[in-house]
């Protein structure tokens, strides 16, 4: 029964997966990991695993492992740059840090079908997002998230799902907030709507039956579709604006 593995200098991991009894993988600095697919990321099936140490000579991580049920803490170094998909289906996993080196998010899902993380810590730099599509898709237990450093124009079924997010923030500098942004969210309280926000689409508070608030900071309104609170139920919603808006 496996309950260690461990990669020594110069090795090169490209997959290898589906060790029921396996606790514990240590990589040596010098480790390559390959990038992998969605369907062949380098580890996978590692049930026991509890915790992963990404080698410190890696510049991007994506499709970096899924189906590791256990797995409760994962170590990104300050060598990575660029960040996609880090993990998919991990019911353990409670908080993750990226490191301030990470000016890029790659992948449309950073973390994907795990339902007790409940903090994700961004860079405190300003981090490029490509895009922001299923980005935290069922993340059930976040209650909130800080993308003031995202560099972005337009978010999309961005955090679908998420039941226990209580307030969202939209980053200055988006334009548009495309449909089902938020769909889902059901604790969800209160939204702040910067004012570079030139669209809004359909449904994007869907199903957001908890809706107290929207503020918006622009004087000047977004052009928005008559469906934005579609199975919103909760009539007592507040709208705020600037003093002296259109």
């Amino acid at each position: 029964m496996i309950k260690e593995i461990r990669f020594g200098e110069g090795a090169c991991v490209s997959y290898f997966g589906s060790s029921g009894s396996c606790e514990k993988i240590l990589f040596h600095n010098e480790v390559e990991i390959v990038q992998g697919s969605n369907s062949y990321p380098p580890i996978k099936g590692f049930s026991c695993l509890k915790s992963l140490n990404i080698p410190k000579r890696l510049k991007a991580l994506a499709y970096c492992a899924t189906d590791c049920h256990s797995l409760e803490s994962i170590f990104i170094p300050e060598s990575v740059e660029s960040i996609g998909t880090i993990l998919t289906n991990s019911a353990a996993l409670k908080s993750l840090i990226l490191p301030n080196s990470c000016n890029k998010i790659t992948s449309q899902n950073i973390v994907t079908s795990c339902p007790s993380l409940k903090r994700i810590k961004f860079p405190k730099n300003p981090i490029t997002v490509e895009t922001t599509f299923g980005m935290l898709d069922r993340s059930y237990a976040i209650e909130e998230i800080d993308t003031s450093n995202f560099v972005v124009e337009s978010l999309s079924n961005f955090m679908e799902y998420c039941s226990s997010l209580k307030e969202a923030i939209i980053p200055d500098g988006v334009t548009s907030i495309g449909a089902y942004c938020f769909r889902e969210c059901r604790t969800l309280e209160s939204v702040t709507i910067p004012a570079s926000v030139e669209t809004i689409g359909s449904s994007f508070l869907n199903g957001c039956c908890a809706i107290k608030q929207i503020i918006f900071k622009g004087t000047t309104p977004p052009t928005v579709t008559s469906t934005i609170l579609s199975g919103a139920k909760n009539k007592g919603i507040t709208v705020y604006v600037p003093e002296g808006s259109l």
